[in-house]
């Protein structure tokens, strides 16, 4: 900004000097024409005073000409233009200083407000104009502004911290519905696996039912097989007994014979014997005809003790093959009952290993909810502040239900397969991110910090990654539990 002079002649050194020759000139010209020479004296005294007059005139127009110009800078929001030489300035002397105090104050009071927006963007929010040392507006106005600044600031950490929810809370949507779709998958493949569990069951029912119908058919043969065995006992028995018959018709005929040949001998001398041979004879024959009889009624008893041997052999054979198609039918439905065992155990122990892998799937997924309940809960004690969640979730990875299982049955278990030792590190790195987590947030003075929001997110954003692992390798475990369980 710039000011136009306004001085006329008569404010300048040169119109004081004018008017200064002016008045001399008069009294000059007399006294060189012959005149006295005091008038000369007093117009010379006024030409000295009036050139005082006139230097302490260039004085104040040099000094109105500084503080133009400091107006000016002023003006132009240079406002650490000073006044310097004060003493110098004499009679303005105490206009320039008040000037110079009135330019310390505003500056003071601009630099002090400068500096506590400067430093509340850069996130110091206690930084405050000071208010010491200034007085009347000055003071109101400072104060006034760190009442504004204040109420600024706090609107300013609400909305970091509000910002900061709207973080976490998109980070914590971004994973639950994939961690929710997970477990979906989870719950449909337990859900597959009992409907596979069920079929087999199902079948080994069947093959059980039978089974059970083979084994009464095979029993019924048996108790069929026990009746004719016990009827070719008898059979044998009686045979046996008939055998005994024989055996003593067979020793009458030995002994009936023995007597024939006697009597033979006897009808042999008789006969040597001429006349009394006649009766002799005749008493011979009458014995041999009774021999014969008795011959006849052994070879008939003989006879019908054949028959009836041979009808009980007939009978025996009957039975025997009777026995022996029962047999046969009662291997073939032994054979028919030890396929279908055989096709039940197969189908229990494909039964048990569906079984167990469902279980294990079935923890997996219980072990992701806990998982993603574990996460929520860090996540609400950002958001809710809620001190009884800070202690559910301030534990570490050997404490909860995976750590307690992993160092437990799960290593009993799964202690071989490389999935189950994968577990541990990414376990370990979620816990110890949402511990850092709750060290962060313990003093609620985080939120008006926001490098230390930062780091909060960043230690989030780490728990997630190392729940992404935990995920990834809970879902490997039960493939590589199934796969390690197939025989062959």
């Amino acid at each position: 900004m710039t000011t136009q002079r306004s001085f006329s002649i008569f404010d300048t050194a040169w119109g004081s000097g004018i008017l200064g020759a002016l008045a001399v000139a008069g009294p000059l010209a007399g006294t060189l024409a012959g005149g006295p020479w005091w008038p000369l004296v007093f117009a010379l005294m006024a030409v000295a005073l009036a050139v005082v007059c006139a230097r302490h005139r260039l004085r104040q127009n040099a000094w109105m000409e500084k503080i133009r110009r400091m107006a000016a800078d002023i003006a132009d929001g240079h406002l650490s233009s000073r006044l310097t030489h004060v003493s110098d300035a004499r009679s303005l002397a105490p206009v320039v200083t008040a000037f110079n105090d009135a330019m310390d104050r505003i500056e003071a009071a601009f630099r002090e407000m400068s500096g506590a927006l400067t430093a509340q963007e850069a996130g110091y929010t206690a930084r405050h104009a000071q208010v010491i040392g200034q007085v009347g507006d000055y003071s109101h106005v400072l104060n006034t502004f760190n009442t504004v600044l204040a109420s600024i600031s706090k609107h300013k950490q609400a909305e970091a911290y509000n910002h900061m929810v709207v973080r976490v809370q998109s980070l914590n949507a971004a994973h639950l519905i994939p961690d929710l779709a997970l477990t979906q998958a989870d719950f449909a493949r337990i859900v597959k696996e009992e409907e596979q569990v069920i079929d087999l069951a199902s079948g080994s029912s069947q093959k059980a039912n039978e089974s059970a119908v083979a084994v009464e058919a095979m029993h019924q043969g048996f108790q069929r097989l026990q009746a004719l065995i016990g009827e070719v006992s008898a059979a044998i028995l009686d045979l046996s007994a008939k055998s005994s018959e024989i055996n003593q018709a067979i020793d009458t005929i030995h002994a009936l014979a023995n007597q024939t040949n006697l009597l033979a001998l006897n009808a042999a001398i008789e006969a040597a014997r001429a006349g009394e041979a006649g009766r002799g004879f005749a008493v011979v024959a009458d014995e041999v005809r009774k021999l014969a009889g008795h011959s006849k009624d052994a070879a008939m008893q003989i006879g019908n003790t054949m028959q009836a041997l041979v009808s009980e052999t007939q009978s025996m054979v009957v039975s025997a093959e009777e026995m022996r198609a029962i047999t046969e039918e009662s291997g073939r439905a032994a054979a028919d009952i030890s396929s279908e065992f055989s096709q039940i155990v197969s189908r229990s122990s494909e039964t048990l290993r569906r079984a167990k892998t469902a279980l294990t799937v079935a923890f997996a997924s219980l072990t992701k909810c806990d998982h993603v309940v574990y996460k929520q809960r860090a996540y609400q004690t950002i958001v809710a502040g809620d001190e009884s969640l800070r202690q559910q979730v301030d534990v570490d990875h050997h404490n909860c239900r995976l750590g307690k299982w992993y160092a437990g049955e799960g290593r009993e278990q799964f202690g071989q397969l490389e999935a189950f030792r994968e577990i541990d590190r990414p376990h370990a790195a979620v816990h110890d991110a949402v511990r850092q987590m709750l060290a962060l947030t313990h003093q609620r003075t985080w939120q008006n910090d926001t490098a230390q929001m930062e780091r909060v997110f960043a230690e989030l954003q780490r728990m997630e990654d190392a729940s992404e692992q935990v995920m990834s390798v809970l879902i490997a475990l039960p493939e590589q539990a199934s796969a390690s369980s197939v025989p062959g």
